[in-house]
């Protein structure tokens, strides 16, 4: 990988080494995840999802699985919303179910993708498939789901990928539910830009933000 002009050797280095440390950091917490009810559910939404060849993802990410199943296990929430589904889906509801109480919100852009993660996951979630739009909160530009089901959240989960784009919709569920804690997967645009208004850190080893925790 050729270093870009326009930085310096020492943060060229460090990031290289930190985007490196990623594979080491999922090796670390695989036999974590593996040690809970929820590993078979990944490996069979792995195994089912190959079925359909538009969906080609290796999920190996055991560090966001094992902290997700984590999170909704110490946190025992009664409503989370997960904004992309995906296979943190099955992990939600695993934990929900272990913990004997709560409902999960997906929400999801794709039909067809909503529909084949429904599949899997069966009737325990509730699936909703909006469209998304371009809006701007307090001068920041990103995107939002149009019609997001009202519920009195405690855990707000915001799904990868990796984007440039601003996640909004946590800025206006915030504003409903200001003590919900935010927990975010990839998405540093938003964990930062959400950064400016609420506590909130940034784990650049496992790639995940955390807000109001």
């Amino acid at each position: 990988m050729k270093k870009p002009t326009n930085i310096t050797w020492p943060v060229y280095i460090k990031y290289g080494l930190i985007k490196r440390s990623h594979f080491f950091v999922n090796i670390f917490y695989k036999p974590f995840i593996m040690a809970t009810s929820a590993w078979k559910d990944v490996k069979n939404f792995k195994k089912r999802i190959k079925k359909h060849k538009q969906f080609r993802g290796k999920y190996k990410m055991y560090a966001k699985f094992f902290i997700i199943y984590r999170t909704v296990r110490k946190l025992k929430p009664k409503y989370i919303l997960e904004c992309g589904c995906g296979v943190s889906t099955p992990i939600i509801a695993r934990a929900i179910k272990k913990n004997g109480y709560g409902t999960l919100i997906s929400m999801e852009q794709y039909e067809s993708f909503a529909k084949v993660v429904s599949e899997i996951v069966g009737a325990s979630v509730q699936m909703n498939v909006s469209d998304v739009e371009e809006t701007v909160y307090n001068g920041i530009s990103g995107t939002k789901y149009k019609n997001i089901p009202d519920y009195p959240y405690d855990l707000i989960f915001v799904d990868g990928p990796t984007t440039k784009t601003v996640d909004l919709d946590t800025f206006y569920l915030l504003e409903k539910h200001p003590n919900a804690k935010v927990l975010i997967d990839c998405r540093v645009p938003t964990i930062r830009a959400l950064q400016t208004k609420y506590k909130g850190r940034y784990n650049r080893f496992t790639n995940m933000g955390y807000i109001n925790f």
